[in-house]
């Protein structure tokens, strides 16, 4: 027979086991259950938009030698798009070949005076055919020469744009050219080196004329000519195309037929070619 104090001692071994087992179960595996609860369900989660994504993804995902092919197919698909759309931005953006020359060669304050004026000249002619009012003021928008200018050569450009919107405003026929306000150049670099990708030319125009008119400037800027669905051969587009950052349009007190237009107007270069 067990001694008396032999049970006591054995009851309570026992129930010291029982109380450990239940703490351990407390604060161990309770714990432990709910996260793996939890666990499971951030992977059911995970798993349902990994399904999702192999579903309605258009190349499809996997390590099949079939679809390995066609998302290589796909990207190649995709790289030969963005390259012809990137070829064709970079053609619109253009200046044509004398402008291009000029941007190669050394600058010549005199080549370049000469070539400002005679484009005043041109525009003021083409104002009076087109029997546009011209303010005076107007022409100061060209962009003039300063001494000590860095790269004074990349005026040629900003001197191509400026003519560009005011021969298209004027071609367009309004009534009236108010005003053309050169813009800082912004520029834009893609390295942490800081070389300049492309610059940008932004310029204030404001004028007023028939609906008809202020259409025909806006689609004379995308390098578009005007009538260019009429019969005949075709007219080439003209360089650069240009761009419209802010556009303002309202009725214009000149008559009752007219809205007056104000548009921040830009060009950009790449300098990627220029020494």
């Amino acid at each position: 027979m067990y001694r008396q104090s032999n049970l006591f001692r054995f009851q309570a071994i026992l129930g010291a086991v029982g109380l450990g087992i239940t703490l351990l179960y407390l604060a161990v595996y309770r714990p432990l259950a709910r996260q793996t609860v939890e666990l499971d369900q951030s992977l059911r989660l995970v798993w349902a938009k990994l399904a999702d994504i192999n579903t309605k993804n258009p190349a499809p995902l996997g390590w099949e030698e079939e679809v390995v092919a066609e998302n290589l197919r796909f990207a190649e698909r995709s790289f030969t798009a963005l390259q012809r759309a990137d070829q064709r931005t970079r053609d619109r953006l253009e200046f044509d070949a004398e402008v291009r020359d000029r941007l190669q060669q050394p600058f010549q304050f005199l080549d370049y005076e000469q070539q400002r004026l005679q484009m005043i000249d041109n525009l003021r002619s083409l104002a009076a055919a087109k029997k546009v009012n011209l303010d005076p003021s107007v022409t100061a928008g060209y962009p003039e020469y300063t001494f000590g200018k860095e790269k004074p050569n990349l005026l040629w450009a900003q001197l191509a744009v400026v003519n560009r919107i005011l021969t298209t405003a004027v071609s367009s026929g309004p009534s009236l050219v108010k005003s053309l306000s050169l813009m800082p150049v912004r520029s834009y670099p893609v390295t942490e080196a800081g070389r300049v990708l492309y610059d940008e030319y932004p310029a204030r125009l404001e004028l007023a004329g028939s609906t008809a008119s202020v259409f025909n400037f806006l689609l004379g800027l995308s390098a578009k000519p005007v009538g260019t669905n009429a019969p005949g051969p075709a007219k080439p587009a003209a360089r650069p195309m240009l761009f419209v950052d802010n556009i303002i349009i309202k009725a214009s007190t000149n008559g009752p037929n007219e809205v007056a237009m104000e548009a921040v107007v830009s060009g950009f270069l790449n300098r990627e070619k220029l020494p």
